[in-house]
């Protein structure tokens, strides 16, 4: 009987043993990547308490790179941030040079999210009496390490986080918090779907690809960092809309981001209203923070990429039945440019000399972005569109056959400009007011020689030391030659150097450079 009994028992393993086998022979290895179906909403807290959790790697190594790196201590709205978004000591301070100031700024960037696992910790376990997954609360910290914990109270996360609904809704609540002083940021706006990505699905996206000061520690990232950065500032499964509604006379509030889940379509969208104005529909003018020709969008559009829509106004005393085109222009035909505005002769200006057109017959659109086709298209036009070869023609890949390929091809084989790598230009990404100034200067110090190097000491200005130290002496030569004032506010004065350049801003430029400097 014993020797049956053993015989059962040896045959039972090695059935066991068949399947097991089999699975380390053919089946492939499994994807980190691999996307799978997961229950949205935390867990409920197991009989053996709430597990007490701390940030995974994977997250740090995200937050160094959307937090950035810096050496020297900067103003950064409340207090002085040095490192990877961390308090300074104070406002002189400088992190050692190289690695050890890296890994200087990673420890401090360990102590300082401390307390907001502590925080997120407490809340999940005592308010939403739930158990987050590491992944669910990576998201959750990265969320208070930005915000502050103001949402944990009586705001749509809180309520789906204590009722969860469907993973856009998620999307939606968490997408609520991408502004900063009332004007929608697309950086904030992708720092949200990205962080609801973690929390939803438990995949990590880098926002760039690591460079040095990073220190890459998370191993997947490490082997295959390109995997986890898209193209085009593009994410995964998710795209946010930000909806701009403003008039040429008034505010006009509204909702301002929403999000879609890729292939969808935009759906309902508000029509609003002015006093003066009659609103004449919806225009998609960007695509992933790039700058496009406008074309119409309407509840059906599919929703590929992270769009900005405007809203499209038309006085109601001077919008025609139908089209009239042998009706004259006006002299100046811009109604949203008022006859008040600080740039209304600046624009008058680029105008009348053919420098700048509008976006339309009868707009301007002072605030919307410059790209750097726009800029270069418009110095190649008061250098009086000199000739060019078909080879300078053929040198970047991502300008042919467009309006501005003679412009661009002009400028780089000048020294004007330069291109973004891989014999790439990139004629839609926006201009910043510092690279503004340094493609001026090549054109009037280097290129026209009707400016001297003339330089200006920049400690007057409360953010000095933000400007990049390839556009320095460039912007030192723009506050010089006055090209370049600053912008007052809160009693100090600001360069901005990393803001993007409205065209009412670059059509100021545009003048004094002609009228101060060329002329």
């Amino acid at each position: 009987m014993k020797k049956i009994m053993s015989m059962i028992l040896v045959i039972v393993l090695l059935l066991g043993l068949f399947p097991m086998q089999a699975f380390a022979s053919n089946a492939p290895m499994p994807d980190p990547m691999a996307r799978v179906q997961r229950k949205p909403g935390l867990a409920e807290i197991a009989p053996s308490g709430y597990q007490k959790l701390r940030v995974s790697q994977k997250l740090l190594d995200v937050l160094k790179i959307m937090e950035g790196y810096s050496q020297k201590a900067f103003w950064d709205h409340q207090q002085y941030s040095i490192g990877y978004g961390t308090r300074a000591n104070h406002q002189n301070e400088i992190l050692p040079n190289g690695e050890a100031g890296y890994a200087e700024a990673e420890r401090r960037l360990i102590d300082d999210i401390k307390s907001r696992e502590e925080l997120v910790n407490n809340y999940c376990r005592n308010s939403l009496r739930k158990q987050p997954n590491q992944n669910q609360f990576d998201a959750l910290v990265s969320l208070v390490y930005n915000l502050g914990t103001g949402w944990f109270f009586n705001s749509r996360m809180a309520n789906w986080l204590r009722n969860p609904t469907t993973e856009i809704e998620f999307v939606d609540a968490m997408g609520q918090w991408c502004s900063a002083s009332g004007e929608v940021l697309f950086g904030l706006m992708q720092r949200r779907i990205r962080e609801a990505i973690i929390f939803l699905k438990g995949e990590y996206y880098l926002p760039a690809r690591p460079s040095r000061e990073h220190l890459i520690k998370t191993e997947e990232f490490k082997q295959n960092p390109t995997r986890y950065v898209k193209p085009n500032g593009s994410l995964p499964y998710y795209a946010g809309i930000y909806l701009k509604y403003d008039s040429p006379t008034e505010y006009i509030s509204g909702e301002r981001a929403r999000y879609k889940q890729l292939g969808d379509v935009i759906g309902p969208l508000s029509t609003p209203h002015s006093s003066d104005y009659t609103f004449d529909g919806w225009a998609i003018v960007a695509e992933n923070n790039h700058d496009i020709s406008p074309r119409p969008a309407s509840s059906s559009t599919v929703v590929n990429n992270n769009l900005e829509l405007a809203a499209q106004w038309v006085p109601i005393s001077h919008k025609p039945s139908k089209p009239n085109p042998s009706k004259p222009e006006a002299a100046f035909p811009f109604i949203d440019v008022s006859a008040g505005a600080w740039y209304r002769d600046k624009v008058e200006f680029v105008y009348a000399n053919k420098y700048m057109a509008g976006t339309s017959e009868t707009t301007f659109s002072p605030n919307w972005t410059m790209t750097r086709a726009m800029l270069v298209m418009v110095l190649y036009r008061i250098a009086g569109s000199p000739s060019v070869t078909d080879a300078q023609r053929g040198y970047f890949v991502d300008t042919q056959d467009q309006y501005y390929t003679d412009a661009v091809a002009w400028a780089k084989a000048n020294g004007i400009v330069d291109g973004i790598g891989e014999r790439r230009f990139g004629p839609d990404y926006h201009v910043t007011r510092q690279d503004a100034e340094l493609i001026f200067y090549k054109m009037c110090v280097d290129y026209l020689k009707v400016s001297n190097k003339k330089t200006a000491d920049l400690s007057k200005f409360d953010d000095a030391d933000k400007v990049a130290d390839y556009a320095k002496e460039a912007v030192q030569w723009a506050v010089a030659t006055k090209m370049m004032a600053g912008d007052s506010r809160n009693g100090g004065l600001y360069l901005e150097p990393k803001g993007n350049l409205t065209r009412a801003q670059g059509a100021t430029l545009i003048t004094r450079c002609v009228t101060d400097i060329i002329n």
